[in-house]
This record gives structure tokens, C-alpha cells and sequence, in this order.
């Protein structure tokens, strides 16, 4: 456990995400990651405290503050009433969506480490939820997916063999290698031919994509308001659910 003094560089990427990854005139939200789940079974908050407590908060990431490029931390030990906390009294999925929708505008407090977890204990027939808000600055999806992997169970004990994840985001010695791509690495690499295919292929890539529906919340900046509304559906794309 890091003492109370402990300072270290941020990287070059994380100093980027605190200063702010946008120009100030754009009004643009802090870089923040927002996730949230809906749960077959609720989750005891004691139980998630403990978890985020033993799993995450040894890493100085996740126990300390940031200032001015640095990590520096001001807290021996996990604040759990702050970082992980339980909202209740709403009545259905849709009056939590509405609720995360307006916190998430929010910034965390920086003189808390830049993590949070709400938990959402709902009646049946509803499900309940949990809402975890990281900055960008602890880390992207790769990194916090092999971070969280340890707290993560599942039939067999190994959620990585279980959730068809894509192979770019599997590591490399549990990576599928097609039979193509099998054979080229074994032999040639292309030929004379390659360059001219990579080049056509992403010179034609833009023109034969199909629009993708997740960049219709990007509305022109003079019409943005930092609030989407729920609609009453949700849309999972990209990745499956977990």
C-alpha cells in the first residue's frame, strides 16, 4: 500500500486527458469513461466495496489523485462511502437511465481519486444496476479491461474464454489465427500485390462503410446540449453483452 506522500509522472497520455483533450471554446465534457450495467442479481454494496478495495485501490491509478501531471496521493486508505455508493428509490430501469444521464455531465471531485461506482437496488420486477464513472486518464478500454478481469467471475473462472471479445483485444498467446492468415504468415507476405490492396482498401473504405448509427449523437455544436434523453430503448453495438 502506497503512503501518504507517494508522487509519480503521469504519462504523456494521461497529463493530455487532464489538461483537457478538446479546445475550452468547444464546452466539452470532462474525459470520462461511463459505463452502466443492468444485473440479474443485485449486487451487495459491502461486497463491491471490499472487492474495489482489494482488487483496484493497491494500484496508485485507482489511490491517488491527480495534480498537475502527477499522481500524488492524499488518501491511505479507500474513502467507501465517496467511492462506492448506493442511490435507491427509483421506481424502473428507465428513471435510473434519466438519473445517469444527468450525473454523468457532472465532473468527479479531484480531491477524491477520479473513480466512482453507484449502485441501483430496484424492486421486481426490475432489474437492478450499477453505474462506474473512471476518467480517461486512469486508463482506456484495453488496460481497464485486464485491470477489472480479476473481480470478474464466471462458469469456469475465466471470463476471457467465456465473453466472445474480439481479437484485438484478447492478449496475443489467446489470439484465433484465421487459416488465411495462418498460411501467409508461414509464407509469402503479399506479394507485389499487397501495397497497391492495403492502399485501395483504405482509400475506399470511407465510400462503402455503412453509416454508423452512434454518430448520430454527435449533433453540430450549436445545437449540442450535454443531455441525451432516454428513449425508452436501448441500442448494444460493437461489442456484445456481457
Amino acid at each position: 500500500r502506497e503512503n501518504a506522500s507517494m508522487k509519480r509522472s503521469m504519462s504523456a497520455v494521461g497529463r493530455a486527458f487532464e489538461a483537457g483533450t478538446w479546445p475550452p471554446e468547444m464546452n466539452m465534457l470532462e474525459p470520462t469513461i461511463n459505463v452502466l450495467l443492468y444485473l440479474e442479481r443485485p449486487i451487495d454494496v459491502t461486497a463491491m466495496a471490499d472487492a474495489l478495495e482489494r482488487h483496484m485501490w493497491p494500484s496508485h491509478r485507482f489511490s491517488c489523485c491527480m495534480n498537475n501531471g502527477m499522481w500524488e496521493s492524499r488518501h491511505s486508505t479507500m474513502d467507501r462511502s465517496y467511492h462506492v455508493r448506493e442511490v435507491s428509490g427509483f421506481a424502473d430501469e428507465a428513471a435510473v437511465d434519466n438519473w445517469v444521464q444527468a450525473e454523468m455531465v457532472k465532473p468527479l471531485d479531484k480531491s477524491f481519486p477520479i473513480w466512482r461506482v453507484t449502485l441501483f437496488p430496484l424492486p421486481p420486477p426490475h432489474r437492478s444496476a450499477m453505474f462506474a464513472q473512471i476518467h480517461h486518464s486512469i486508463g482506456d478500454g484495453l488496460s481497464l479491461l485486464f485491470a477489472f478481469t480479476p473481480m470478474i467471475s464466471c462458469e469456469g473462472g475465466d471470463p476471457l474464454s467465456k465473453v466472445p471479445l474480439p481479437n484485438a483485444l484478447l492478449p496475443p498467446e489467446r489470439r484465433k489465427v484465421a487459416p488465411k492468415e495462418a498460411k501467409a504468415s508461414s509464407g509469402s507476405k503479399g506479394g507485389c500485390c499487397k501495397a497497391p490492396c492495403d492502399f485501395l482498401h483504405g482509400a475506399l473504405t470511407p465510400v462503402l462503410i455503412k453509416y454508423d448509427s452512434e454518430f448520430s449523437l454527435n449533433y453540430p455544436l450549436s445545437e449540442r446540449i450535454p443531455f441525451v434523453a432516454y428513449n425508452g430503448s436501448r441500442r448494444f453495438t460493437r461489442f456484445p453483452l456481457v
